[in-house]
Formats: C-alpha cells, structure tokens, sequence
C-alpha cells in the first residue's frame, strides 16, 4: 500500500477540544474545520516525508480549504509551526509518512490475528486522551500535558495487569498432574466406599494401612469383611470400628480382647464369639460342680460304712472307682 493512499484521522476528531477552539477562531463549523484539517494532511503527506512544506503560507491553507483564518488558528493551537520559507507539521514524523504508516499496519495485523486465536485485546489501537493531536502524534495541548501523560499511563497499566491476570489465571486453571500413588488411594478408596464404608472412615482406615505399611487390596478387604461376620457385624461397622481404634486391619479376635462385641450387636445370623473373661466363668463353674458332685458321693460311701453320720477321724476316702478329685 502507498503512502499516498490513506492518513490518519481519529474517529472523535470531531469533538476534540481544539478542533472547537480553532472554529470559534474562524467562525466555521466542524465540517468546515475538519475538511480543511483533511486537506493540510493529505497533501502533507504526498509531498513531504517530513511533515515540512516549503512556500506554503497560512493563505494558501485558507484559500485552497475554504476556511479564513485557519492556517493562523493551526499554529495558535500548536498543531503546525509558520516558518520563513513555509509549514511544518508538527510531530510529523510520529504517525504520518511511510515509516509510520507501516507501523500501525503492522498493529492492526497483530491486533486482528490476537482476535482470530481468541485473545482480547482492541482490533484498533485505543483512541488517545483529550490532551493529544488528531494525528494520535502524542502532542500534548496547552496546560494538558501532564493530565495526558497521567491517563495514557494509566491505560497502559490496565492493559499490562490484565495481561498479567490472564496469564495468570491460565496457570491456575491447568491441572496439575497427581502422583500415583494418589491415585491408587483414590481408587481404593472408592472401592471401600462402594461396598458402604463411608469415605471418612475408609479415608481414615487407608491412612492407619499406610502408617503400618500395610497394602490396601481388594483381598485385604474381603477378609476383613469376613472377621466381621465372626461378630455378626456389617463390613461398613467393622471398617469403622478399626478406623476409630487407629487399626490397620481388622480381626474378630481383637474385639473379643477388648469385650466389645456387643459394640453393634448380632447383625446376622453368624454366631458370636464368647468373651474371654465369660469362658473363664463357665470353666469355674464347672470346676464347682464337680466338686459338689465329689463331695456327695463321698458322704454316701461314709453313710454306708460307718451309720449316718462317719467318725471324726474317718479322714477322707477315695471314690470306690479310685478317682482321684482335682481340687485346682
């Protein structure tokens, strides 16, 4: 694309303060002004590579754009700069003339190509703040140039932090890969969860497991399962049970050693388990009974020997079979 073939002009040139300023200097409308504005660049920037314009007046202006007094209005207003031997445009050589030209082409491709992948961003770059020319040259107006710098810098903040929160949010928004040995656990938990443990107690068993180094497999499960019956107890209360004791596995025997069997009670028909110290009691008692059974039989062996009541110093005598009495 030649240079000659477009120029620069900002869409709200219209409503630029000092567009309004040179038509209250030439009792024009902003027609008439921006008109004449369109002139001076265009023939500017087929005829000069640097915005300078030799044997151009400000009458010329005003006679070929129709406007009185709009050359002098340019130059109160800082937008071109009356020199002895003609005009220069001032700060040309920012956005105007092939070099420049290439540039914002060069940012309008970028722009359309960060569309087309999904990325935000302007298609156009942005309008400027009130304190700068028509050219987008960065020129700053009369008194303005420190609010201009002020809010062009902060527009370039909020572009480079939304840049930033995007990237950011990208790295959160990536998964990170689990190891897998977490993976393992979450299986196996889901297998326990599945047969009706529910996950904090399968959650806390698995931990106890893997505090003893113990392998959580399905076999491991089943036999568990199958302690459990031994108490009449469902698997989902022994798993339970054990979570809360800090066991790693679970045996009905280890019940039966703290006599807590009737922790849940008879869930089937299975049949339960003694406690110990309830074996110990029938093992006495029927030590008892034996010996209230030797004792009768001897008084009838001393009834019959000796009359109704034996002598005093009948001692003791066997049974006629010679059994002998365990007096443990």
């Amino acid at each position: 694309m030649a240079a000659t073939d477009w120029i620069k002009m900002r869409v709200n040139l219209w409503h630029d303060p000092r567009v309004s300023a040179v038509c209250d200097k030439t009792d024009e409308s902003e027609a008439a002004v921006i008109g004449g504005l369109y002139w001076l660049w265009a023939t500017a920037d087929a005829h000069s590579s640097t915005g300078f314009m030799p044997n151009l007046t400000t009458k010329t202006i005003d006679r070929n754009t129709g406007v009185k007094g709009l050359g002098a209005a340019l130059a109160d207003i800082g937008w071109i700069a009356i020199k002895d031997n003609g005009i220069q445009i001032e700060k040309f050589d920012d956005h105007n003339g092939a070099s420049s030209k290439k540039r914002a082409e060069d940012a309008k491709r970028k722009a359309i190509a960060r569309a087309a992948n999904g990325e935000t961003g302007d298609m156009f770059p942005p309008e400027p703040p009130p304190g700068i020319c028509p050219q987008n040259s960065g020129q700053k107006a009369p008194n303005e140039g420190q609010e201009a710098t002020s809010v062009q810098s902060s527009a370039d903040d909020s572009r480079r932090s939304a840049e930033l929160d995007k990237n950011e949010n990208k790295k959160k928004s990536k998964p990170k890969p689990s190891s897998p040995s977490a993976q393992k656990v979450s299986a196996q938990q889901k297998e326990l969860e599945g047969m009706g443990v529910e996950p904090q107690h399968a959650a806390d068993w698995l931990k106890a497991r893997k505090a003893k180094n113990l392998v959580a497999t399905t076999t491991a499960f089943e036999q568990a399962a199958s302690e459990a019956a031994k108490l009449g107890w469902t698997f989902p209360e022994a798993i339970a049970y054990a979570a809360g004791k800090g066991w790693g596995g679970f045996m009905a025997k280890w019940v039966e050693n703290d006599g807590d069997t009737g922790h849940y009670g008879a869930r089937n028909s299975a049949v339960q388990s003694q406690p110990t110290q309830s074996i110990r009691k029938n093992k006495a008692q029927a030590r008892h009974d034996g010996l209230d059974a030797a004792a009768a039989e001897f008084a009838a062996n001393m009834a019959a020997k000796y009359g109704t009541e034996p002598p005093a110093d009948a001692g003791y005598v066997p049974p006629s079979d010679g059994q002998t009495i365990d007096m443990e």
